[in-house]
């Protein structure tokens, strides 16, 4: 679009904020008066509008997404309803100009309206979190250009966290131990948190050298990746689009198909340029994203496939079986790394073949060796291809001198269970915690769910593999507190034929009785939960809790507590449970300029959101998030002190990363200390209980039992040598 017709939808957009009622019969009243009352910038107000627009968003988020950025721009302070209101009226402007249209999406990560950019707007992919120039460092929450660092529902940051300065007098921190000792002086980080030697003066606190914390540094970090779109796999994508009678993706499933198509065409735009970066963003439980951006690396099997960095390195030894475990994990071969390595080298050959001309055999590729579909074809067949190119024609060795620029993941093999295993807490058995470090191949070489397999069968008619991936959709679930409703649901989404055959009682009535014998097997499960739900308990009994009943509709009554849980991590970030006391709200949109004009309200959408309506926190809420939270924010701690302390490019993605295959190696070793260290010296499960119960942190833990803590030290020792848990 041409600066011309872009200038003059700025100034129509303008015009109809401003004076409302010159179009489509609209009034100077509710929503049209937020603006008109506060004398803003109509035409910046525009500009803004229309450069936010991002096609397939979803339009709740959005809508706030949007009021935000106005508010910015405008210097408004906005309650939460007159955001809603605001967000909704811009966006059923857009709607009204045709330049963006609403549906309602049924993908699995979407169930909800999403925004579609129509052709009549300027280019879809104004995004704010993809930039061909690098990012500037954080320095607060916002960065001037509409990017957040942290989602609306976070803990507020801080200042302190970007600039390493120490507390002002009586200045209270909620900071982790770990943490304060980086700020205290020289004379104080001699005494560990565990010792039993204490000053009687206050702590001398000094700036922090190391300067930003943790979990600042690694958005940083992740952030200076240099990102390119390779160009081979988006031409085979597309021809395979072409010659399949249905697409690569049906049109029939409407909504797939326009996300496909979304997908490519950003991808096809930034195939255009040499390189490019993305910001990322810490969820409440300081979980890093990176989907603001419509492609990006933790998205699907497509998004994956396209992307890969912009500066390669020589592939070495090491580089080349890295490369050869990532093909074997994607084409879903079990084994020890040493197996899956030499599975992908005796294979090796078939590959490169399949490589040479994936588009004629897309129907091998796209299977295990079984004939099951994978669950990340295109990333096995970019996979190929690498290997393809790094190996010699004749003896199918590393080729000397090629230029890797993959990225290759390493995943945490069992993170949810391996958090639970090295997890210190009072009651901290350590024979059970060495068994179940073991079984979840991460003190030794195994895997937990197949050998849950061989006990908890499920049905006849499932192979061992299906079992495997019905016990993992009710295991992680299951540590996250979800009940038999929610599993049965993932289970039909599998696609494992004879399951999702099953009416809905069937399964549920199957992951019910199969839960109960989940838990008998793995008694770690039922232990957390108790320990969790103890955490809630003893934020309420604290003696500043107020405890508040409050009669529902349906005749119920609800408790509300008046305080949050909130707990701080090793890195810095502070975790925050806030589910607020909430009111359903609606706000009416129109779907498009051609049913509202025909129809009027009834050609409308209703975008709900929900209100906190007081600083009231729902303790059933509470009790539901609480197990996932907890674990979440485990696993983000480690994401984020890997992340800082990378020499190399790296991408999270939760509990797993990639990078160039040669730093595999290094990425195992610093994973393994950070999770060690982070279980073993940061003790969590104590601050948390500190931060949210009251309770003293355990002078030399437990009074220092010499037998046990030379058992203990023996464990992580044990957890820290072995290298197979990421892989």
């Amino acid at each position: 679009m041409d600066a011309a017709k872009l200038e003059a939808l700025h100034r129509t957009l303008a015009h109809r904020l401003e004076v409302p009622k010159a179009y489509d019969d609209q009034r100077a009243v509710g929503r049209a008066k937020i603006l008109i009352d506060h004398k803003v910038d109509f035409y910046r107000v525009a500009t803004v509008t229309i450069g936010s627009l991002r096609h397939y968003a979803k339009a709740t988020a959005y809508c706030f997404a949007l009021a935000d950025k106005v508010a910015v721009s405008e210097e408004l302070e906005l309650t939460w309803r007159e955001q809603f209101k605001l967000g909704a009226y811009l966006l059923h402007q857009m709607v009204m100009m045709e330049l963006c249209t609403i549906k309602y999406s049924t993908l699995d990560d979407y169930e909800c309206y999403v925004v579609l950019v129509s052709d009549k707007a300027p280019p879809k992919f104004n995004e704010a979190a993809t930039s061909e120039h690098p990012f500037p460092q954080w320095k607060d929450i916002r960065d001037g250009r509409g990017n957040f660092l942290t989602a609306h529902k976070a803990y507020k940051t801080p200042e302190w966290n970007f600039t390493g300065a120490p507390p002002a007098p009586k200045e209270k921190r909620l900071w982790h131990p770990s943490v304060e000792r980086e700020f205290i002086t020289p004379e104080w980080q001699r005494h560990s948190i565990t010792t039993s030697i204490f000053f009687d003066r206050p702590k001398e606190y000094q700036n922090n050298p190391l300067g930003a914390t943790s979990w600042i540094k690694a958005a940083n970090h992740v952030e200076s990746n240099e990102y390119r779109i390779n160009k081979e796999m988006l031409k085979l994508v597309d021809n395979l689009d072409r010659q399949l009678p249905d697409g690569l993706v049906a049109s029939r499933n409407k909504d797939k198909r326009e996300l496909f198509e979304s997908l490519k065409e950003r991808s096809e735009e930034l195939a255009e340029l040499d390189s490019f970066y993305q910001r990322c963003y810490f969820d409440y439980r300081g979980r890093m994203y990176l989907n603001r951006s419509i492609v990006n690396y933790q998205g699907d099997d497509m998004a994956r496939s396209f992307i890969e960095f912009a500066r390669g390195m020589e592939l070495n030894d090491e580089g080349f079986d890295a490369l050869l475990l990532h093909a074997a994990n994607l084409y879903e071969h079990k084994g020890s790394i040493k197996e899956r390595t030499e599975f992908a080298r005796s294979n090796l050959k078939k590959w490169i073949a399949y490589a040479d001309d994936a588009l004629a055999t897309y129907e091998q590729w796209r299977v295990d060796e079984d004939g099951g579909a994978l669950d990340d074809p295109l990333q096995f067949i970019r996979a190929c291809m690498e290997l393809r190119d790094a190996t010699t024609s004749t003896r199918l060795i590393r080729k000397k001198g090629f230029i890797t620029h993959l990225p290759v993941e390493a995943d945490q093999s069992n993170s949810v269970v391996q958090h639970l295993a090295a997890m210190h807490t009072l009651d901290f058995d350590v024979d059970e915690q060495r068994q179940l470090a073991r079984q979840s191949n991460l003190a030794a070489e195994s895997d937990l769910y197949e050998e849950l397999a061989r006990t908890i069968r499920i049905s006849r008619n499932i192979n061992d593999k299906e079992r495997r991936k019905l016990i993992k959709k009710m295991l992680v679930p299951r540590v996250y507190g979800a009940g038999k409703v929610k599993i049965a649901k993932q289970w039909k989404q599998t696609g494992i034929q004879p399951i999702a055959r099953w009416s809905k009682t069937q399964r549920e009535r199957s992951v019910e009785l199969n839960l109960r014998r989940l838990e008998q097997a793995v008694p770690a499960l039922g232990n957390f939960r108790r320990i969790a739900r103890e955490l809630v308990r003893g934020l309420r009994n604290r003696p500043d809790v107020t405890e508040v009943q409050i009669p529902m509709d349906d005749g119920t009554t609800k408790t509300f507590i008046d305080t949050p849980l909130r707990y701080s991590l090793p890195s810095g970030f502070v975790m925050e449970l806030a589910p607020y006391e909430k009111e359903k709200r609606e706000q009416r949109v129109a779907r498009s300029r051609k049913e509202h004009l025909k129809t009027g309200h009834q050609g409308d959408t209703k975008i709900v959101a929900h209100e906190p309506i007081s600083h009231l926190v729902d303790v059933d809420d509470l009790n539901l998030k609480i197990m996932s939270a907890v674990i979440h924010s485990l696993d983000a701690t480690v994401a984020q002190k890997v992340c800082a302390h990378a020499f190399f490019p790296i991408i999270p993605i939760h509990d797993a990363w990639a990078c160039h295959a040669n730093n595999v190696p290094k990425l195992r070793t610093l994973f393994s200390e950070e999770f060690t260290l982070m279980h073993q010296r940061d003790i969590p499960w104590f601050v948390i209980r500190r931060d949210v119960v009251g309770d003293d942190l355990p002078v030399g833990i437990l009074d220092y039992v010499a037998e046990q803590a030379a058992q203990m030290h023996e464990l992580y020792l044990e957890i820290a040598g072995f290298e197979g848990k990421i892989s």
